[in-house]
């Protein structure tokens, strides 16, 4: 595995963020990117009088993403794959977008955490971080909807 330059992950980052957004757009929900370092906060949907953060983690095709144990504050995730850098996609259809929301998030990573815990009963949690794989997020691909839902709750 070929570690990415700082550079390379902000751009990568930056990357998913705008694909999140676009798609978001796409599917007539007002969208734009969280500028400034609000932890778990990288997007920002609304609609009407409500408003969804939205996380967004991005990963290269077939690398997990790492997660902190810290519960999710964002009322949404979204976890992007992209192609290896440094080839471009030819467009928004090759990402792939899964979506989660904070519950769910929640329970997967407390499910991963103690797994792990009970394969290593002695190890010491500080900082740690979890790594959720494509298998544990495949069903919930394109599930834009749980967004969608999120602006329509009264």
């Amino acid at each position: 595995m070929i570690r990415l330059t700082q550079d390379q992950r902000l751009n990568l980052s930056l990357a998913g963020e705008h694909y999140v957004v676009a798609e978001l757009r796409r599917r007539e929900v007002h969208a734009t990117i969280a500028h400034g370092n609000q932890r778990q906060t990288d997007v920002l949907a609304f609609g009407g009088d409500r408003l969804v953060t939205v996380e967004v983690k991005t990963t290269r095709t077939g690398i997990s993403w790492p997660v902190s144990a810290v519960g999710p504050k964002a009322g949404a995730w979204v976890f992007v794959s992209i192609p290896d850098f440094p080839t471009p996609p030819a467009d928004a259809a090759a990402a792939a977008f899964f979506i989660l929301t904070r519950d769910e998030v929640t329970a997967l990573v407390g499910r991963i955490r103690a797994e792990y815990l009970r394969a290593h009963p002695n190890y010491k949690e500080v900082n740690p971080l979890w790594d959720i794989t494509f298998a544990d997020v495949e069903p919930h691909r394109g599930a834009w909807q749980k967004i969608t839902g999120l602006l329509a709750e009264p």
